[in-house]
């Protein structure tokens, strides 16, 4: 499992997921509603051939992870990104989640 930061800020939602290891490729990000779902999927094969001597490791690992966000986004605003193993998702707030103040009469 990545571990996840989400960070409430006053007009977007950001989202940090650790996932070294893992290509682009192999990311799937959903959004439904306010329920954001991360999935992932890491292969790797090594091999080495000596002589007589043939070596093969083929390993496979898969993370899926769902959380509620603390308020409404503008998914079509939505954007995503992946750097260093870090993946970034940056989501705009809806006008009705903006904070907004309230003037006392």
């Amino acid at each position: 499992m990545p571990n996840i930061d989400v960070v409430d800020r006053d007009n977007e939602i950001l989202v940090r997921a650790e996932v070294p290891g893992v290509d682009k490729k192999d990311l799937t990000i959903s959004l439904t509603d306010n329920l954001l779902t991360i999935k992932g999927e890491n292969k790797t094969e090594k091999k080495e051939e000596k002589g007589d001597y043939h070596r093969r490791e083929i390993s496979s690992s898969a993370f899926a992870r769902s959380f509620t966000l603390p308020g409404s986004v503008d998914s079509t605003k939505a954007a995503a990104s992946l750097k260093d193993g870090v993946l970034e998702i940056t989501l705009p707030k809806a006008e009705s989640s903006k904070k907004r103040n309230i003037e006392v009469k």
